[in-house]
């Protein structure tokens, strides 16, 4: 069987297992949402909120964004937060903040350019 064939093989196997959670390493969107809930945003300064329903998923794992738990609160937007741009989880649990002077479908481009 030709290399890039086991390859192939390989990567479909690997996408299977870890869409129903059973690859060793690889998070679920779900997971990646409750790993940026208790790993970042417990060190911030400002209380701050994922918005489960705009995750979406990515090559390498999931945009997850969040916002302050008083926006949610009151749905104000003077009570949003600058600089509070969307945050990459990739796909083994690491949380990336994107930057915020781009605006964030540039800023999610740019960084999975970066990852090639």
């Amino acid at each position: 069987m030709p290399t890039f064939v086991k390859a192939l093989a390989s990567c479909v196997l690997l996408l299977l297992l870890g869409s129903y959670g059973l690859a060793k390493g690889l998070l679920t969107s779900t997971e990646a949402e409750e790993r940026v809930e208790t790993s970042y945003l417990k060190d911030q300064p400002i209380d701050l909120r994922v918005r489960r329903e705009l995750t979406i998923e990515r090559p390498y794992g999931w945009v997850v964004y969040v916002v302050p738990a008083r926006f949610l609160e009151t749905g104000n937007n003077n009570d949003l937060a600058p600089g509070i741009g969307p945050l990459y989880v990739l796909k083994n649990g690491t949380v990336i903040p994107l930057p915020t002077h781009l605006p964030p479908d540039v800023s999610i481009k740019q960084f999975e350019k970066s990852l090639k």
